[in-house]
C-alpha cells in the first residue's frame, strides 16, 4: 500500500460539513490510519487545523498568496492551482479519500494505479439550475462511474446515481455521524421555553420559513414561548424574506435571529432548549440529504419535532425517538410543537429514546470502520 491521503476544502469551524469530516478524522486516527490530511485553501481567519493527532498528519497547502488575494475569482483559481499542486504529489499505490470536491475528483480519477474514493453529501444535481451547471453536474456525474468506490449519506442518493450510470456495486451508504464528546458534560441551565433551530437557514433545505409559520400558530395557545434561530441572520430584503415574515405575522418580538455562534456554544444552546426543531421541506436537496444538525440535535436528549422526508424515518419513529409531522405541513408540525409543550414528560422521554438512537446509529467510530475497510485500510 502506498501512501493515504484524506483531501479536503480546508478547515471550516462551525459549520456542518467540517463537524461532519472532523469527526472521520477523529475516528480514522484512534483506528490507526496513517495518512495525510490535505486542506486546499483556508478560511477567511486562516486558522490552521487543530494537531491533536497521534496518526494523522495536516498539510495546509495555501501560501501568502492566498493571503494578498481578495478577488473571489482569482482565490478560485488559486484554489483550483493548489488542487493541480496535489494531483502531482499523488502515485500508483497511493490511495486518496475525498470530502466533496469534485473538481478533485475529476482530476484525481484519471491517474493509473490510484485509488480513488469519494464522499458526497448532496445530490449531484441540487444547484443545476443553468446550463453550465447541469454540464458541471453530468461531469460529477460522469467521475463517479470511474471511482474505486461512493460513499453517499442516504439510499436516494445511491439511487440518484445508480440512475445516472454509476454501478451499484461501487457505492456505500457512510450514515451521517455526530461526535458525541461535544455534549458531554454539558448540562440545562435554567428553564427557559424555547424551540431552537440551529443551521444555515435555507428555506429550500430546512423550510425555516415554514417553522416560523408553525410557531406562528403555538403562539396562539402557548404565547410564552420564543422561536430561537442560530445561524446566519437574515436581513432585509434578502431572498428568504424570513424578517418581512415574522413582521407580517406580527411575532417579531417573538423570534430572536441569534447570528451565527462560535461552536464551543451550540451545544449548550441546544441544551437549554424546550424543543428542538427542523421542518425540512420535500425538496431535492432534503429528499437526498440527511441533516448533521439532527444528530446534534437528538443528543441533547431534548424532545426534536423533523418532518419525514429522505430516510429520516428509517431512523426515527414518531411518539418514540422523536416527533415527525409531514413534510410540508405546516399545522401538522404546529401540533406536534404544541403536544411537546403540553406533555413535557412524555416529550422528555422521547427525546432520550433519540439519543439512544444517534449514540448507536450515528456513530462515527462504526461508520468510519465500514469506510475504511471498504477501502481496504483496515480488515
Amino acid at each position: 500500500m502506498g501512501n493515504i491521503y484524506i483531501l479536503l476544502r480546508g478547515y471550516f469551524p462551525g459549520l456542518a460539513p467540517n463537524n461532519h469530516y472532523m469527526a472521520w478524522l477523529k475516528s480514522f486516527d484512534e483506528l490507526g490510519v496513517k495518512a495525510t490530511v490535505v486542506n486546499i485553501r483556508p478560511n477567511d481567519n486562516f486558522d490552521c487545523m487543530p494537531a491533536v493527532y497521534k496518526n494523522l498528519k495536516i498539510d495546509n497547502l495555501w501560501d501568502n498568496l492566498f493571503c494578498r488575494v481578495r478577488h473571489r475569482q482569482l482565490r478560485y483559481l488559486i484554489h483550483l492551482f493548489n488542487v493541480w499542486r496535489f494531483s502531482r504529489r499523488v502515485k500508483a499505490g497511493d490511495i486518496v479519500w475525498i470530502y466533496d470536491l469534485p473538481e478533485a475528483v475529476s482530476l484525481l480519477v484519471g491517474k493509473r494505479g490510484v485509488h480513488i474514493y469519494n464522499e458526497v453529501t448532496e445530490h449531484p444535481e441540487v444547484s443545476a439550475n443553468t446550463k453550465r451547471e447541469k454540464k458541471s453536474a453530468q461531469k460529477r456525474i460522469e467521475a463517479a462511474k470511474k471511482l474505486d468506490g461512493l460513499f453517499v449519506i442516504s439510499s436516494p442518493l445511491k439511487k440518484a446515481y445508480v440512475d445516472r450510470g454509476v454501478p451499484a456495486d461501487k457505492i456505500r451508504i457512510i450514515n451521517m455521524t455526530v461526535d458525541p464528546t461535544r455534549f458531554e458534560g454539558v448540562m440545562k441551565q435554567g428553564e427557559e421555553k424555547s424551540i431552537v433551530f440551529c443551521g444555515h437557514g435555507a428555506n429550500n433545505k430546512d423550510g425555516v420559513d415554514q417553522l416560523i409559520k408553525a410557531f406562528a400558530i403555538v403562539l396562539n395557545t402557548h404565547p410564552d414561548y420564543k422561536l430561537k434561530i442560530v445561524g446566519p441572520a437574515p436581513r432585509r430584503g434578502d431572498t428568504s424574506g424570513n424578517v418581512e415574515l415574522v413582521e407580517k405575522l406580527g411575532i417579531a418580538d417573538k423570534v430572536e435571529f441569534m447570528g451565527r455562534k462560535d461552536p464551543q456554544d451550540v451545544p449548550q444552546i441546544l441544551k437549554n432548549a424546550s424543543i428542538l426543531a427542523l421542518d425540512r421541506p420535500d425538496s431535492l436537496q432534503a429528499q437526498n440529504g440527511f441533516p448533521t444538525k439532527l444528530g446534534e440535535y437528538l443528543l441533547t436528549e431534548n424532545p426534536v419535532c423533523v418532518t419525514n422526508v429522505g430516510d429520516i424515518p428509517m431512523f426515527l419513529k414518531d411518539g418514540e425517538s422523536a416527533l415527525i409531522a409531514e413534510h410540508d405541513n405546516i399545522g401538522d408540525f404546529a401540533e406536534k410543537l404544541i403536544w411537546a409543550i403540553e406533555h413535557p414528560i412524555e416529550a422528555s422521554i422521547i427525546g432520550k429514546c433519540g439519543t439512544l438512537v444517534a449514540l448507536e446509529k450515528f456513530n462515527p467510530m462504526t461508520e468510519a470502520k465500514k469506510m475504511l475497510s471498504y477501502m481496504n485500510v483496515i480488515n
